[in-house]
């Protein structure tokens, strides 16, 4: 396997339907990380590792990475698999990952392929199959070599590191200079602890109008009932089934009734390429997750804008 999978022309197309993950196992079970928010892949040296006299069992330590010092996570203890990355097979791998601007180490068991997928065969996790507050898994995807289950490894960061939960960033004080009581907003996103955790800060700042989708097909549905006198900003995640937060944005801006309607995109995946890739397509502004109080800020300038306007 490459050893930088971002040299495998993983951004595709908006539109396309598909999606590529890293498929890694932890002991018997096949998993899939979003190939996005992979930098690096080798193999796992624990001679390197630092270990921390706050650590847990899930947090082995931190170790150099190129320019910077990244913490190293026991990726089966962390999802409460049935052994670690100290037990079992003597050569283990270990998965740099970049998203919510910082970048980890998990170590996993074996590293199999990137694999790319129609999105129609994936499957989101009903929320009745799993405890909401303690989300690992995203949804699933079938191959021929059977299920692979699909990491959140966003919510398995804020679980295990306040300081990168979306909460923890929400406004301090309602100090704006519109009315947010009257501000609608549409917000999309798959995973159903994000939209709990958004629509919960959102309401909290004093916003009332918020409805939510988990992706851009039904925020689609929504707007063609509502028309454009139904939003006033629009929030997307990127990474959807069905259809994804770039050709949501795109297909927007082809539609003159929403052409001007502001599109804000918000995920763990911005950096400065795919920032530039939201702009491209027609995006007002991309944030990343989980630093909501600037996205707060941004929908004020914008909604402020409009109601001077109207």
């Amino acid at each position: 396997m490459a050893n930088d999978p971002k040299t495998h022309g993983i951004l595709l197309d908006a539109g396309t339907n598909e999606v590529e993950f890293l498929l890694i196992t932890l002991g018997s079970q096949r998993y899939g990380i979003n190939v996005l928010k992979v930098r690096t892949i080798q193999v796992f040296g624990p001679e390197h590792v630092a270990p921390l006299s706050t650590q847990t069992s899930s947090i082995l330590g931190v170790m150099p990475f190129r320019d910077s010092t990244i913490s190293i996570i026991d990726l089966a203890v962390t999802i409460g698999s049935s052994r670690g990355a100290t037990e079992g097979a003597s050569r283990k791998f270990l998965v740099v990952a970049e998203f919510n601007q910082r970048t980890t180490g998990f170590v996993v068991d074996g590293v199999d392929q990137i694999k790319r997928f129609e999105w129609t065969q994936y499957e989101p996790i009903a929320e009745t199959t799993h405890n909401s507050k303690d989300v690992s898994i995203l949804g699933t995807v079938r191959d021929p070599d059977g299920l692979i289950l699909i990491l959140d490894l966003e919510t398995i960061m804020a679980r295990l590191d306040p300081s990168m939960s979306v909460e923890n960033y929400a406004p301090k004080e309602n100090s704006a200079a519109v009315d947010r009581s009257t501000v609608r907003i549409v917000h999309c996103d798959d995973s159903t602890l994000i939209q709990k955790i958004v629509a919960k800060v959102l309401t909290g700042a004093g916003y009332q109008g918020v409805q939510q989708f988990s992706n851009g097909e039904d925020t689609m549905a929504y707007l063609a009932t509502s028309g454009p006198e139904g939003v006033d900003v629009i929030l997307s995640d990127i990474e959807m089934p069905g259809m994804d937060g770039l050709s949501l944005c795109r297909t927007l801006r082809e539609d003159s009734r929403f052409s001007d309607v502001p599109l804000l995109f918000f995920s763990s995946l911005i950096t400065t390429e795919m920032a530039a890739k939201c702009d491209s397509v027609g995006g007002d502004g991309a944030f990343s997750k989980p630093q909501i109080n600037f996205l707060v800020e941004e929908i004020d300038k914008l909604t402020a804008a409009r109601q001077v306007q109207s």
